[in-house]
C-alpha cells in the first residue's frame, strides 16, 4: 500500500485526521488550523468530552507552557473563589491570589491554585510569628509571574512555586523580617528565601514545594 501523510482538519469542532487506512510516510501529519491551545475553545459546547473545565480556569492553563513552564497543572487542581474552602481560616481566596504590584495585574482574579500544603505552613507560620501575618502575595499566574518579576527586575523563574500554588511572600520591614523568616524556617517543610536572594525587608517568601520537586528542589540554604 502506497504511504500518504494524514492530514488534521477542524471540522464540524472537532479534529478529525484523514486518510486513517494509509501508511504514513513517517512524517507527522499537518497540524489543524486553528490549532488550539486549550478545550475551553476547541470544544465550546462544553460537553462530557472535553478535558477542559469549561470556566476561567482553562484559560490559565493555557498560559504555562507559552511561559516556559515544564508543568502543566490541569484545570481540576484550580480553586475558585466561590469554591474556596479554607483549613487556614486566617487567609481569605483574594488575599491568597494576589500579587504584589500597586496595579494588581492579576487576570484571572476567581481562580487560583491553593494547595492545603501552604494554607497550613502558613497558618503554623503564624502560629509561631504569634501575630497576624499580612499576605503581599500568593498564587501568580505564569503570565502576571512574569511582569512581577520584570517589575521588580528579577531573573525570570518560569517554574516560581507561586504558579504551582506551593508560595506566598509575607508583608515584613526591617523590624519585622528577623522574626517572621525565623517563624517560617521553623515550620516543617519550608523553603524560605535568604535576605542575600533579594536583600530587602519587603517580604518574606516561603514555600511548600514538595521534596525532589523537578523544576527544583529547595536549596539547602532555603532550609
Amino acid at each position: 500500500m502506497p504511504c500518504a501523510n494524514p492530514t488534521v482538519s477542524w471540522t464540524n469542532n472537532v479534529y478529525q485526521m484523514a486518510p486513517v487506512i494509509q501508511v504514513s510516510c513517517g512524517t507527522p501529519p499537518t497540524p489543524a488550523s486553528p490549532a488550539y491551545a486549550n478545550s475551553t475553545q476547541s470544544n465550546p459546547s462544553h460537553n462530557s468530552t472535553s478535558v477542559g473545565c469549561g470556566n476561567a480556569s482553562d484559560n490559565l492553563v493555557a498560559e504555562y507552557q507559552p511561559n516556559g513552564a515544564s508543568i502543566t497543572p490541569p484545570c481540576t487542581q484550580f480553586t475558585s473563589a466561590s469554591s474556596y474552602s479554607n483549613s487556614s481560616p486566617n487567609f481569605s481566596f483574594y488575599q491568597m491570589n494576589q500579587d504584589d504590584q500597586p496595579s494588581n495585574y492579576n487576570d484571572n482574579p476567581d481562580y487560583a491554585i491553593l494547595t492545603s500544603v501552604l494554607l497550613n505552613g502558613l497558618q503554623n507560620v503564624q502560629q509561631a510569628y504569634g501575630q497576624t501575618l499580612s499576605i503581599k502575595s500568593g498564587y501568580r499566574s505564569p503570565k502576571v509571574n512574569g511582569l512581577v518579576e520584570a517589575a521588580n527586575n528579577e531573573s525570570h523563574h518560569p517554574n516560581s512555586p507561586h504558579i504551582y500554588g506551593y508560595a506566598a511572600d509575607i508583608a515584613s520591614n526591617a523590624t519585622t523580617w528577623p522574626s517572621i523568616h525565623k517563624a517560617a524556617l521553623s515550620v516543617k517543610g519550608s523553603c524560605v528565601e535568604p535576605y542575600s536572594f533579594e536583600k530587602n525587608y519587603k517580604h518574606v517568601h516561603a514555600d511548600w514545594r514538595p521534596a525532589n520537586w523537578s523544576p527544583g528542589s529547595c536549596l539547602p540554604s532555603w532550609q
